[in-house]
């Protein structure tokens, strides 16, 4: 999850870059850099993300995800009315009922629509034939900035003659969740317990695997992450110490590569060291690759592994460069700034991370699992 849920005296001393980002929501002046443009005057702002809080840039292409209550969700198009909201749904599940079932009378296996909570359930089938269990979607409206869709696929009842009955005991699991969603103001930081998603505060049990993740492109090419794990059960994750082995042993065969343009000159370990953030002990590093074709790019990792519960998260907080000079359309990358600079802004971004007050039940305190 660490990279996928995710992919954050030459110039001016790195005090003041730290100095600068600290600050909730600031401007860093043109003129004080020398990094390509792209990297210069980012607006930065604190966002929550899960139950941590850290500095990221607001004007740039960004990318939520999520993972609640056995779902993955997504924030529908805002502003989207009430009217616009029911019409989506019952576009789905129209297009369930218009398809073809080789065992039930469509793709459609039941729809309910609770008025008075602005929530619907789709549960379909998405083939025609009974190798899979059907979909469960979850649709809620909280108001017309923030609705959400929810999908669990394939609940465990392949085979089965769909009938209200036998969904029941699903609507009753799955419901309760959507009632515990707090709407939350664009930069509004909340103080009560909670896991941070895209515009809101989900409150209560969270379920297993809960997530939250922002990606930023801070320039073409180049991705500030945040992610955050809980509940683990069952999902396989590593360290960073633990993956940086892995790049080490990739980078051990590419460099054998001498005459493939892609094949590695270079792969320094800039830095690796244990580190606390936010007051858990976390595993950091830095990598600087060359390519035998002159490009190089960069790789910043920290993270804490996690455990089982609540407690214990895995935390990660990423900054890569693109690994190729252009993108697979043929246009150029934007180019990094300076080494310093680069490790710097980084630097800038750790200095943000904590632990957001009031995220967590009365008493509670996190653990660092590695």
């Amino acid at each position: 999850m660490h990279r996928t849920l995710l992919k954050l005296g030459a110039v001016f001393a790195a005090a003041v870059l730290l100095a600068c980002v600290h600050a909730q929501s600031h401007t860093q002046p043109a003129t004080e850099m020398t990094f390509p443009k792209e990297f210069r005057s980012m607006s930065w702002k604190t966002e929550c993300i899960g139950r941590v809080l850290i500095d990221m840039p607001t004007d740039r292409t960004r990318s939520w995800s999520a993972q609640i209550d056995a779902a993955t969700v997504r924030r529908l198009q805002s502003p989207l009315s009430a009217a616009q909201f029911w019409a989506g749904v019952e576009t789905v599940r129209d297009q369930y009922a218009r398809q073809k079932h080789d065992e039930h009378s469509s793709r459609l296996g039941h729809y309910e629509r609770m008025d008075a909570r602005k929530v619907a359930m789709v549960i379909g089938y998405d083939n025609d034939a009974s190798l899979w269990g059907p979909n469960l979607w979850r649709f809620v409206h909280l108001d017309d900035q923030h609705a959400y869709e929810f999908k669990i696929g394939s609940l465990p009842i392949r085979g089965t003659q769909p009938s209200p009955a036998l969904f029941k005991p699903y609507i009753d699991q799955y419901t309760p969740v959507l009632t515990r969603i707090k709407p939350l103001r664009d930069g509004e930081i909340p103080s009560g317990e909670g896991l941070c998603i895209d515009g809101a505060l989900v409150g209560g049990d969270t379920g297993r695997n809960a997530a939250s993740a922002l990606n930023v492109e801070i320039a073409k090419g180049t991705l500030l992450g945040v992610s955050y794990l809980e509940n683990n059960q069952g999902t396989f994750m590593e360290s960073s110490f633990e993956e940086l082995k892995r790049d080490q042993e990739r980078a051990d065969f590419a460099l054998t590569l001498r005459s493939e343009a892609l094949g590695y000159k270079e792969f320094k370990v800039l830095r690796r060291q244990e580190r606390t953030l936010a007051g858990l002990r976390g595993q950091e590093f830095i990598t600087r690759t060359t390519l035998n074709n002159g490009h190089v790019y960069y790789a910043m990792q920290w993270g804490t592994k996690g455990g089982a519960g609540l407690l214990e998260p895995t935390v990660s907080v990423f900054m890569n460069t693109p690994d190729t000079a252009k993108a697979p359309d043929g246009s150029a990358y934007t180019p990094v700034p300076p080494e310093a600079q680069l490790i710097a802004l980084w630097e800038g971004a750790l200095a943000t991370l904590r632990i957001r007050p009031g995220a967590l039940p009365a008493g509670q305190v996190l653990r660092a699992v590695n």
